[in-house]
């Protein structure tokens, strides 16, 4: 019998791997897919650990509305233009919608998740050291943006820029010195990779936490401000962000950026099907065949217009429905817990969601969408975990009550 703290750790290393196989696939030493040996892990040590707890009711109309959106994207396959191509993506799908179930079957108590943070923390270190090395040895054409011919050699830069950026927001909680420095270095990172929306998302977020955090006077919010023009002049007057000014330049030059026109006439063209095609949509991973005619993977790289356009307004609709459902459980649960160490932990969760619920808009589509239902999934077990435990000890409460009144 495993002990419960190896367990979790087996739990936590083998749940990452699998979140983040693409990330850690470049690394030359695996000989079958790193997402294989995650599941894997997984499915023995349940075997091994076999337990679950029951789920809250206000929890399972979350996982009610997940498995009907899953349930309307396998009826929109049905009827899909693109029947290779679907297959390819439904895949992928699944393997998301498998990580948001997967804490369920682990976390039990709400210390379950404790290395969770040191282990994403400690990927993304890695990364960041690999930016900022291909940075000072001149390396960085690895990352290159457009028209990647082999994307496993390196981390696509674009979603280990994502991957950092919710590495920085999930550690925003945490202000002493060398959590300080571990931020510093992921935001020089993602400067010199270049990649827009976790700039922008990222310092939005930071902006609105700190504020709402520590300032509570006209002093502070002078100072606050005045620290944050100066980190920001000297960090994007630094040479390693000529990288991120060329991709914002480029969006208002005269010839176009094709990367942001794409999305734009994406968008807009998505809009227009899903008036077209209001109920169905046209098939699940038909996007890029009735977009351009070709039988590949992709999307307007907005999440809610992705499930508009492939399965119709009841599928947007459903997506939605979730991401409502999930915020409203998070305010509920942040207001509920009183332990501060606990609550810094949900607050912790909650940032990275909201970061990644802000990226759907512009970068996410749903078949590479495993960090945001992984993350959301580990949230809402640990949810779970909070109110069976307190439920558990207020049924102790009363029995002690009761033998007390018996013994009088």
């Amino acid at each position: 019998m495993l002990s419960n703290n190896l367990r979790i750790l087996l739990f936590t290393c083998f749940y990452i791997l699998t979140l983040k196989s693409g990330y850690v696939k470049w690394i030359p030493i695996w000989f079958i897919e790193p997402v294989y040996v995650g599941i894997l892990g997984l499915g023995l040590l349940f075997f091994l650990t076999p337990r679950i707890i029951p789920v809250s009711r206000t929890i399972q109309s979350i996982l009610f509305t997940v498995v009907l959106v899953l349930l309307w994207i396998v009826f929109s396959c049905i009827y899909t233009s693109s029947p290779e191509i679907y297959k390819h993506k439904f895949e992928k799908t699944i393997l998301a919608f498998l990580l948001f179930f997967i804490p369920f079957l682990f976390i039990r108590e709400k210390k379950d998740l404790r290395f969770f943070i040191p282990i994403y923390n400690t990927c993304a270190l890695i990364g960041a050291l690999l930016v900022i090395w291909a940075f000072i040895t001149n390396k960085m054409d690895m990352f290159i943006i457009i028209e990647k011919s082999d994307e496993s050699t390196v981390p696509n830069y674009l979603f280990l820029s994502i991957f950092l950026c919710s590495a920085l927001v999930l550690n925003l909680p945490n202000n002493k010195l060398p959590a300080i420095l571990f931020k510093v270095l992921l935001f020089t990172s993602m400067i010199v990779l270049g990649a827009r929306s976790p700039i922008l998302f990222g310092s939005l977020i930071m902006i609105v936490y700190y504020s709402v955090k520590y300032i509570t006077s006209i002093k502070k919010m002078v100072l606050f401000y005045t620290l944050a023009v100066i980190a920001g002049t000297g960090f994007f007057s630094w040479k390693g962000s000529e990288r991120l000014f060329d991709r914002f330049e480029s969006i208002s030059s005269v010839r176009g950026n094709r990367s942001f026109d794409n999305r734009v006439y994406y968008q807009q063209k998505s809009i227009d099907m899903i008036f077209q095609r209001p109920f169905l949509g046209t098939g699940f991973g038909s996007f890029a065949k009735e977009m351009k005619g070709k039988d590949i993977i992709d999307s307007p790289h907005n999440l809610f217009l992705e499930m508009g356009f492939e399965t119709g307004i009841v599928g947007m609709l459903l997506m939605i429905l979730f991401f409502v459902f999930t915020f409203r459980f998070m305010i509920m649960i942040i207001r509920q817990t009183g332990d501060l160490q606990l609550k810094d932990l949900i607050l912790r969760f909650g940032l990275i969601i909201v970061y990644f619920f802000l990226t759907a808009f512009v970068s996410l589509y749903l078949s590479n969408s495993k960090d945001i239902f992984g993350l959301i999934g580990c949230f809402l077990a640990l949810g779970n975990a909070i109110i069976y435990e307190e439920k558990c000890q207020n049924k102790q409460q009363l029995e002690s009550g009761d033998e007390l009144r018996v013994m009088t």
